[in-house]
C-alpha cells in the first residue's frame, strides 16, 4: 500500500504513541507541521485503509492500528514517519544536569 507524504507523516506521529494513547487532529497538526485540513484528510484516509482508528469521542481522537504500526516500520516509510515538524529540533540532553 502506498501512502502520500501527509499520510506517512500522520502515521509517523501516531507511531510515537503508546498503546491506548490517541491524538486529536489539532495535536496531529502540531506534531506534523501539516495544515489542519491536510492532517484531517490524511487521518481519514488512514482510517479508511485500516492503518489508524478514530475514537467515538468528540473531538475525534486517532490512534494507530497494529497494521499501521507494521507498515510504518517498513524502510520505505521510515524517513517520513520519523520526520519532525519544520522548525522543531531535537536537543541532546545526555549528561546535562538540570536544577
Amino acid at each position: 500500500m502506498a501512502l502520500t507524504r501527509p499520510q506517512a507523516r500522520v502515521l509517523g506521529a501516531l507511531t510515537e504513541l503508546t498503546s491506548g494513547e490517541s491524538l486529536t487532529v489539532d495535536e496531529l497538526h502540531v506534531r506534523t507541521g501539516l495544515s489542519i485540513r491536510t492532517t484531517r484528510e490524511a487521518a481519514h484516509a488512514l482510517d479508511r485503509s485500516g492503518l489508524a482508528m478514530r475514537s467515538g469521542r468528540t473531538p475525534a481522537e486517532w490512534r494507530i492500528t497494529p497494521t499501521g504500526r507494521t507498515l510504518a516500520a517498513r524502510p520505505v516509510y521510515r524517513e517520513e514517519t520519523s520526520r519532525r515538524p519544520p522548525g522543531e529540533i531535537e536537543i541532546e540532553t545526555k549528561g546535562v544536569m538540570h536544577d
